[in-house]
């Protein structure tokens, strides 16, 4: 894959990258890093997960999660490292069950999805050099949000 390979490279000339893997019906950016030392900062690994997480803290707390609870560092080398947010986690059974029941109409209109989505760019384009996103392409609900509804350059 392409993303993982440019990901790795631009790491490797000292450049801060985070690669989501925002494919959440076909995700795969993982098994580019299976020989990598990975650490994870949760167990709640994934942005489905994360996009999950955002309804149960609006409703509670009226707060957002944390992203960086989400991230996964990639160790390239001793110094080297890339982060990557995963579209889910391999550990959980029922992963597909949870993007057929995840609502993109409630996420967006009743959980304030897009302006989490836009403070996730804000926040991405201050922490990193480069964002990697690798989406669904087609015409799903999933697919159709990162052209319509983020720009991250």
């Amino acid at each position: 894959m392409a993303l993982a390979n440019i990901a790795v490279l631009l790491a490797k000339k000292g450049k801060k990258v985070l690669a989501v893997d925002w494919d959440l019906e076909a995700p795969g950016l993982d098994g580019y890093f299976d020989d990598y030392e990975v650490s994870q900062t949760s167990t709640k690994m994934g942005l489905l997960s994360l996009l999950e997480r955002v309804a149960v803290l609006k409703k509670r707390y009226n707060k957002k999660p944390d992203w960086r609870k989400y991230v996964s560092k990639v160790h390239l080398s001793d110094t080297e490292t890339l982060d990557v947010i995963w579209s889910g986690s391999k550990k959980n059974s029922d992963y597909i069950g949870s993007v057929l029941k995840f609502d993109w109409n409630d996420f967006f209109e009743k959980q304030d999805g897009g302006p989490f989505i836009e403070s996730l760019r804000n926040e991405w384009k201050e922490e990193y050099d480069f964002i990697l996103i690798d989406s669904r392409t087609g015409i799903t609900d999933s697919g159709g949000i990162l052209p319509s509804r983020c720009r991250i350059f």
